[in-house]
């Protein structure tokens, strides 16, 4: 496993601001474009057991893009994180899932 990446805040900010424009994009994109884009993931060998058609290989970008961009958030210095319990992880790709 690769070590952490260190952005600075505004990195963090550009790049979430640009996983979200992507992901909204998608989410009101036509279903024939999530289909050739879907079928295109499955072509960089994104498919799994799980994601083994166009249609779900695209609702996975964009659930993954939605993923990323909220880990991206700064804090709320209003309502800090509670380190006791911690938020359910995002879904992070295992090397099984990751195009070769």
């Amino acid at each position: 496993m690769s070590p952490p990446t260190v952005l600075d805040p505004e990195q963090a900010q550009d790049l979430r601001q640009l996983l979200g424009a992507g992901q909204d994009w998608l989410l009101h994109t036509s279903p024939e474009v999530l289909h050739e884009l879907g079928g295109f993931l499955a072509g960089l060998g994104w498919a799994t057991p799980a994601h083994a058609t166009p249609t779900p290989l695209a609702t996975r970008l964009i659930d993954e893009l939605g993923a990323f961009a909220l880990i991206l958030r700064p804090p709320d210095p209003a309502n800090p994180p509670d380190r006791a319990n911690p938020p359910e992880k995002a879904h992070r790709m295992t090397d099984t899932e990751r195009p070769a």
